[in-house]
């Protein structure tokens, strides 16, 4: 265990100078590799390797902590280390020295995954400016430094935002219809800021209670406006934390520094290194999709609306009735609620059976930790063991609290990677979500979309922690093309559905008892409920973020509002009122890894309903498919395209027919 983070020895004071230390060493051990007199890979890209993990080893328990358990001391020593590691990182990139070494060593014996590494040096290369003349070189290593601070800058304000809002309501009749679990957070929250009644925040599981629960509907549109107006000038925040200003800097930058590599637009230096060959592909593959769930979407709105107006007198259905309104029609249709269903879904029983069918489908059983360096007292450690041999570690931080980034992620904290004597360090991930705390002697449960969350998420761990590549920067989701990674964690989705899987994860919170028929039926009987609307949202988010980093010239904050009013006349069925500012928040593009890649989530949603089709055929618990799955595909990293790695599991090209059908959108 000792390969384990020490978060305890994270000091923000000595950051920087630790940081300083790290990249001279780095600096020194590429300059030695460029003098070496034989180009070999023990002499060039494994001491690169070495050097490389080293430097992301270390900033990886800062970067996570940052994302976790934000502080004023730690944010400063955050941020000035980024542009000392953008400027590392995009030296290495332009090293001429490095290419030179890279190509020669093109030409000499190595295995198909050390080609594979090299390959994709070589085009990391070229996407960073190898090629490009000094001055060229200077000011594109100038627009990635910049761009590194703005997404951080972004990511603060979201989180400062957040932070900051609170909604002091005094009385309980205010607040029917929301569950008794959620009231007594906000109970909670008003005894900490020393307020009588109830305190909401905009946090994701208040903001979910408050729109799906909440019987008060000038509250449910507070909150909804609030929530979507964050980190612009439409809330009524601090206006150093609108995000608009921050925005037009990043698309000015990226425009620039595709322009820089040769590109005619940022979309198009995106797709570059991904599966998708072009951003016309991406456009007719979306436009596509919207033309096929648009009636479908069209009809879904109707009946709510029609629902709104017998049920509840609504004439003006609105963005901040459809949650609340969805769930009232669920309960009466299909005699399905979300707060009765998360009843059968307390967190450990869900962990429990989410491990018994990892175990069932690829051989791995897992063992908690009891003691161990951790940074709050919610994180969990857990070893993932198979034939009896330890293969991986991952911290799950399940509960949403103060200081901690909203959403659900899983990032490496490290990788799997092959010592000269022979040694293999062994790969950990962080799991991250933000789930409903415990709440009195209630434990946590989770509402099905959340256990749909936790499963997506184990999906991308499994994908870094079952890696039998041991090469940094091709074992497990590193070097993976961006719009095929999520297959793993859309396809472990699907088993949240399956009857007996529902059975192994679901446990009454006061009987015991499993999910009953009645209730599994109802659940997928309402599987397909408003699919057709969902669908059209991820399109709209898709083609909005491809479409905004397809302009040229780079737009201005009121081109961008209006670009995203278009992509919504084209393909939304409930259209926001105009205040909303969605893009102030919007993390993935701005300040992840998903800008001009956010179509990614659908391009692998039909690889994973494609594979999942398989399963279907030969049995979700086939032991030659899971098999084949984990040989072909989740063991294999980047140390192959993935659509070559599909294609040996499927035995053909993907096909779109699967998603459809798995979405109620076809026959």
């Amino acid at each position: 265990m000792s390969d384990l983070l020490q978060f305890s020895r994270v000091n923000p004071s000595k950051i920087e100078q630790q940081l300083d230390q790290l990249l001279s060493e780095g600096r020194r051990a590429i300059s030695a590799i460029k003098k070496t007199e034989t180009y070999a890979w023990e002499s060039v890209a494994y001491p690169l390797q070495v050097s490389l993990k080293k430097l992301s080893e270390f900033f990886s328990p800062i970067s996570h902590l940052n994302a976790v358990k934000n502080t004023p001391e730690l944010r400063k020593a955050y941020e000035a280390c980024l542009p000392k590691l953008s400027a590392f990182y995009t030296e290495l990139g332009q090293d001429a020295g490095l290419f030179k070494a890279f190509e020669s060593l093109e030409s000499t014996a190595l295995s198909p995954r050390q080609n594979r590494w090299i390959a994709l040096q070589l085009q990391d290369l070229k996407l960073s400016g190898v090629d490009l003349p000094a001055d060229k070189q200077a000011a594109f290593k100038a627009h990635q430094m910049k761009l590194s601070t703005l997404g951080q800058q972004f990511n603060n304000h979201v989180l400062d935002a957040t932070n900051q809002y609170s909604l002091h309501i005094e009385h309980k009749n205010e607040l029917e219809g929301i569950p008794e679990a959620n009231l007594q957070l906000f109970k909670q929250k008003a005894e900490a800021l020393k307020k009588p009644g109830y305190c909401l925040t905009i946090d994701q599981p208040s903001v979910h209670a408050v729109l799906t629960y909440a019987d008060n509907r000038a509250l449910r549109k507070t909150l909804y406006l609030a929530a979507n107006t964050k980190a612009s000038d439409q809330s009524d925040e601090e206006p150093s934390f609108d995000n608009a200003p921050i925005i037009e800097e990043i698309l000015k930058l990226k425009l620039e520094s595709a322009k820089l590599l040769g590109f005619n637009t940022y979309a198009e230096q995106s797709l570059a290194p991904k599966m998708a060959e072009s951003p016309e592909e991406v456009l007719t593959f979306l436009n596509t999709l919207a033309t096929q769930a648009k009636p479908f979407g069209e009809k879904e709105i109707m009946t709510l609306k029609a629902f709104a107006k017998a049920s509840f007198g609504i004439d003006d259905f609105s963005a901040w009735d459809f949650s609340y309104v969805s769930e009232k029609y669920r309960e009466k249709h299909y005699a399905l609620s979300e707060e009765t269903l998360r009843q059968y879904f307390p967190a450990d029983r869900v962990l429990e059976g989410l491990f018994t069918l990892v175990n069932r489908l690829f051989g791995v059983t897992f063992k908690e930790q009891a003691a161990f360096d951790t940074y709050h007292e919610d994180v969990r450690l857990f070893e993932l063991l198979k034939e009896g041999k330890s293969i991986a570690f991952c911290y799950l931080d399940l509960y949403a609290r103060e200081g901690k980034k909203p959403g659900a992620w899983m990032s490496d904290a490290k990788g799997r990677f092959e010592y000269q004597e022979g040694k293999v360090q062994l790969p950990i991930a962080f799991l991250t979500m933000n789930f409903r705390q415990a709440s009195g002697d209630q434990p946590a449960l989770l509402s099905h979309a959340e256990v749909t969350t936790l499963f997506h998420e184990f999906g991308h761990g499994l994908h870094h922690m079952l890696t039998q590549v041991a090469i940094g920067g091709i074992a497990g989701i590193d070097g993976v093309e961006w719009d095929a990674v999520e297959l793993p964690s859309q396809l472990l989705e699907n088993w949240c559905y399956e009857p007996e899987v529902l059975a192994m994860i679901s446990a009454h919170v006061d009987t015991g008892e499993p999910l009953p028929q009645s209730l599994l039926d109802a659940l997928l009987k309402a599987k397909l409920f408003n699919q057709g609307y969902a669908m059209l949202r991820q399109l709209e988010f898709a083609l909005f973020d491809l479409n905004v980093h397809s302009l040229d010239p780079a737009p201005d904050a009121k081109a961008v509002q209006a670009l995203l009013e278009a992509v919504r006349q084209e393909v939304s069925v409930l259209i926001p009122p105009a205040q909303i500012r969605f893009q102030n928040s919007f993390s993935h593009i701005f300040s992840g890894g998903y800008a001009a890649g956010y179509f990614s989530y659908k391009w692998a949603e039909v690889l994973s309903s494609d594979v999942f089709s398989k399963f279907e055929a030969h049995g979700i618990f086939d032991e030659a498919t899971a098999k084949s799955f984990y040989d072909e595909i989740l063991s294999q990293g980047a140390s192959r395209p993935m659509s070559e790695a599909f294609v040996a599991f499927m035995g053909r090209k993907p096909d779109t027919a699967a998603l459809l059908k798995h979405a109620g959108l076809a026959p």
